[in-house]
């Protein structure tokens, strides 16, 4: 059984258009976790953050021997037109691709900060990173 999906959850307020523009980042972030498409999870993660090298490990692993449905919900979206902070109700039900494997459920309160550099938002810093350990190295 392939398990593949994505929901989002759109918040319950107006956005104005960089708070918009930061969701629509975190969405696509989401998205990608459920194609699978690791490259299109990190591409919005600013290689200056201190821990994108252990995110992208943890990521590539993670959608590479698994299934990953992953959803989300605006918790907080803070911030102006250069930089916001957001916080998501973040869930991901991961199925390991290996015979006999449980489904693995995770939902957590995941921060994000997100900086405009020129048009794009680049996320700078995200916690926890653990949220998206591979379920081979939790197990």
């Amino acid at each position: 059984m392939k398990l593949a999906g994505l929901v989002l959850i759109a918040a319950p307020f107006a956005f104005a258009d960089s708070a918009a523009e930061a969701w629509d980042v975190i969405a696509t972030m989401a998205a990608a976790l459920a194609e699978p498409n690791d490259a299109g999870f990190m591409k919005p993660i600013a290689k200056s953050f201190a821990q994108h090298d252990l995110v992208e490990r943890n990521v590539r692993a993670l959608v590479q021997t698994c299934d990953v449905v992953s959803s989300i919900s605006a918790l907080a979206n803070e911030g102006d037109d250069k930089q916001r902070t957001m916080e998501v109700d973040w869930y991901l039900e991961i199925q390991p691709r290996s015979a006999g494997a449980a489904v693995v459920q995770r939902r957590e309160a995941v921060r994000l900060t997100l900086t405009k550099t020129g048009k794009r938002w680049m996320v700078t810093a995200l916690e926890p990173v653990g949220f998206f350990t591979p379920v081979a190295a939790v197990n």
